[in-house]
C-alpha cells in the first residue's frame, strides 16, 4: 500500500508540474528569476535537473541533496521548494517537509498542490487545525474555479487526498 501511495504522490506532482510548464499558468511557470517554460521546465538549471530526474527515478536522498543545494542559490524558488518538500515527505522528514512546502505555498499560493501536500504533512504532524485551513483554501479554489480552470483536476485530487489523509488520521486516533 505504500509504494502504490508513494506512486501516487509522485504521479500527481509529475503530472501536475508537467502541466503547469505547458500551460504557462501560475506562479510556478512564469516570470522571475528561474521562471520555466513549456521548452525549458528545468529553467537551464542543472542542479534541478538531477534533483528531478532523482525524485522521479525515486531516489529521494539524492534529490534531497541536489534539490538543497539548488535552493541555496536560489531560497524562494517555488518549484524547487516544492519538490524537495514533496522528497522530505518520501522520507518520513516531515518537520522538514513542512518547511519547503510552507515557502512553497508563500511563493505560489495559485497552486493546489503545495497546499495539499502541506495540509498532509501537518496531518501526519498532527496539525489537523492547521490541515484544515490548507482545505478550506483548495475548497475556496475549487469554488472560484467552479471545475472550468486549468487548474480543475488538480484541486479536485488535492482535496481528495487530503481529505483522505484526515480520515485515515482520525480513524487512527478512535
Amino acid at each position: 500500500m505504500r509504494i502504490v501511495k508513494i506512486s501516487l504522490v509522485l504521479a500527481l506532482a509529475f503530472a501536475a508540474l508537467s502541466g503547469e510548464a505547458i500551460a504557462q499558468k501560475g506562479s510556478l511557470a512564469t516570470g522571475g528569476p528561474g521562471a520555466l517554460s513549456a521548452a525549458d521546465p528545468y529553467g537551464s538549471n542543472a542542479t534541478l535537473r538531477e534533483g528531478l530526474d532523482a525524485m522521479q527515478a525515486a531516489n529521494y536522498p539524492l534529490a534531497e541533496s541536489r534539490l538543497i543545494e539548488f535552493l541555496k542559490a536560489q531560497p524562494k524558488h517555488a518549484r524547487g521548494n516544492f519538490m524537495l518538500g514533496v522528497a522530505e515527505m518520501q522520507l518520513g522528514k516531515w518537520p522538514e517537509a513542512r518547511t519547503y512546502l510552507e515557502m512553497a505555498v508563500q511563493t505560489s499560493p495559485r497552486e493546489p498542490d503545495p497546499k495539499g501536500r502541506l495540509g498532509i504533512t501537518l496531518v501526519k504532524l498532527g496539525d489537523t487545525a492547521g490541515a484544515a485551513r490548507q482545505r478550506d483554501e483548495l475548497g475556496k479554489m475549487d469554488k472560484s474555479c467552479k471545475g472550468a480552470c486549468a487548474n480543475a483536476k488538480w484541486i479536485a485530487s488535492n482535496i481528495a487526498q487530503l481529505d483522505a489523509a484526515m480520515s485515515e488520521a482520525k480513524a487512527a486516533t478512535h
